[in-house]
C-alpha cells in the first residue's frame, strides 16, 4: 500500500471511509487509546466483518476493550518482516515474549522476572541454556522485543527505566500485559508439536501447513492491494488477472474509492492503491530521511540504465542488476551526491551502503534478492521512483 497525495492536498475523511482504514492500518483499536475509532468500529461491526470476510476473506476479533482485524497474507514477502529487527534472535525473543504471556496469570510483571523465567523454563541444547543475559546482544534482543510489543499495544509501560536490563541494570522496568499480548499466536495444528517433540524433521510439516490457502483470486488480489505498496503480476499472475477485465478493474476501482477514498493504479505488471496524503497511522514513505534519498537516486538511475539499453526489463518489467553493479552504481551516486545524505551515510562504506539501501528498498517491495549468484530484481514500481536535488533542477 503506497501512500501519495490524490486530488486536494487534505481531503476530508467521512466517518464511513475512517472505520476502514482505522482497521487497516492500526495493528489494534483500544478503547484506552482511541474511543472514538474503537466505537466507530463497533458501531458498523457487522458491515465490515462482512466486507473483510468476502473480499479478503479476514476476519476482526472482537473483544470488550480492542478489536483487531486479523491481517493474513496470502504469501510471504521480505518486507512483510518487522524494521526494528537487527538480529534474527529478536523474532524469537519476541515469541518467547509472547509465550510467556499465555503463561503467567498476573499481567503485571518486571523484566527481570520475564528473563529469569525464559532463562528457567526455555528447554537447554547439549547442556548449555538457551539465553545467557551476560551476554549483552541477547539482553538488547530483549530490549528490542519489548519496546516492538509496547508499540503494537500488546504490553503497557508502567513504571522504571527502559533499557535498563540491556544495559547491565537489575531490570527493575515494570510492564503490563494486555489483552492483545494473549492474541497474538499461531494455533499450529497437535502434529506439528509431536513431531518436534519426538525430534523430527518439520520441514516438510511446516511447509504445507503454512502453504495451505483457501483465498480465492479476488480476496488475494485484495491482500495484496491492502498489505503492500505494490501488488505485482508475477507474484500472483492469477489473481492479478482479474484486472485485466476493464469491468472488474472499475468495480475494484469504486470499492476502493467509497470504502477508504483511496485510487487504484493499474500498469501491466503491479497494481497499487494511491491514498491522500492525511492518512491516519500507517508509515509512510519519509522522501526527506537520507536513506530514501539513495534510494530514490538509484531507483532513477536504474531507470536511466534500461532507457540506455544497458540492462533490461524481463516479461514482468523486473530489472536483474549483478551484487556487482549494484555496488558500482551505489559508489558513482555516493561520489556525486554524498554531501546531500549526512555524515553517516555519506562515510559508509559501498558495501554496507549496498545493505542499507537493499534493506529499505525491500521494506518498501521495490527490490528482491539477492539470489543465490548474488542478482537483485529491482521491481517494476521502482520505475515511478526518482530523485532531483533542487541544484540539478535549475542547472
Amino acid at each position: 500500500m503506497r501512500q501519495t497525495a490524490i486530488g486536494q492536498e487534505r481531503v476530508r475523511l467521512r466517518e464511513a471511509q475512517k472505520r476502514f482504514i482505522d482497521l487497516v492500518d492500526a495493528p489494534l483499536l483500544a478503547v484506552d487509546d482511541d474511543a472514538n475509532a474503537y466505537f466507530r468500529v463497533r458501531r458498523s461491526f457487522t458491515a465490515l466483518q462482512k466486507w473483510f470476510a468476502e473480499k479478503a476473506g479476514w476476519t476482526i476479533s472482537r473483544r470488550a476493550n480492542f478489536l483487531r482485524l486479523i491481517k493474513v497474507p496470502s504469501r510471504s514477502l521480505v518486507g512483510f518482516g518487522f524494521d526494528w529487527v537487527k538480529d534474527p534472535l529478536d523474532y524469537e525473543m519476541f515469541t518467547w515474549v509472547l509465550w510467556y504471556a499465555r503463561h503467567v496469570k498476573n499481567d503485571l510483571f518486571l523484566v527481570s522476572e520475564l528473563a529469569t523465567a525464559l532463562e528457567e523454563t526455555i528447554p537447554v541444547a547439549e547442556g548449555e541454556a538457551r539465553f545467557d543475559w551476560a551476554d549483552r546482544s541477547q539482553a538488547w534482543s530483549l530490549y528490542r522485543a519489548m519496546q516492538a510489543l509496547e508499540a503494537m499495544g500488546a504490553v503497557r509501560y508502567l513504571d522504571g527505566e527502559r533499557g535498563d536490563f540491556a544495559r547491565g541494570g537489575e531490570g527493575r522496568t515494570f510492564y503490563r500485559f494486555t489483552d492483545l499480548a494473549r492474541r497474538l499466536h499461531i494455533a499450529l495444528p497437535p502434529e506439528i508439536f509431536e513431531v518436534a517433540q519426538q525430534g523430527g524433521d518439520l520441514t516438510q510439516l511446516l511447509e504445507h501447513w503454512f502453504e495451505v490457502d483457501a483465498a480465492t483470486p479476488e480476496q488475494r488480489l485484495y491482500r495484496g492491494l491492502l498489505l503492500a505498496p505494490a501488488f505485482y503480476r508475477a507474484d500472483d499472475p492469477e489473481a492479478f488477472a482479474l484486472l485485466d477485465s476493464e469491468d472488474r478493474r472499475r468495480a475494484v476501482r469504486r470499492d476502493f474509492r467509497d470504502n477508504f477514498l483511496w485510487d487504484l493504479e493499474v500498469t501491466p505488471s503491479y497494481a497499487a492503491l494511491l491514498r491522500p496524503a492525511v492518512s491516519t497511522v500507517a508509515e509512510t514513505f519519509d522522501a526527506n530521511s537520507g536513506i530514501s534519498h539513495v534510494a530514490l537516486l538509484f531507483c532513477g538511475r536504474v531507470r536511466d540504465l534500461v532507457a540506455e539499453g544497458a540492462l533490461a526489463a524481463d516479461r514482468f518489467d523486473r530489472v536483474s542488476i549483478t551484487g556487482a553493479r549494484f555496488r558500482a552504481e551505489l559508489a558513482g551516486l555516493r561520489a556525486d551526491y554524498a554531501e546531500h545524505w549526512g555524515k553517516g551515510l555519506g562515510a559508509e562504506s559501498v558495501a554496507r551502503l549496498q545493505e542499507d539501501v537493499a534493506r529499505y528498498m525491500k521494506a518498501w517491495n521495490l527490490l528482491r534478492g539477492p539470489a543465490e549468484d548474488g542478482t537483485y530484481h529491482v521491481m517494476p514500481l521502482a520505475a515511478r521512483m526518482r530523485a532531483v536535488y533542487a541544484t540539478e533542477e535549475t542547472a
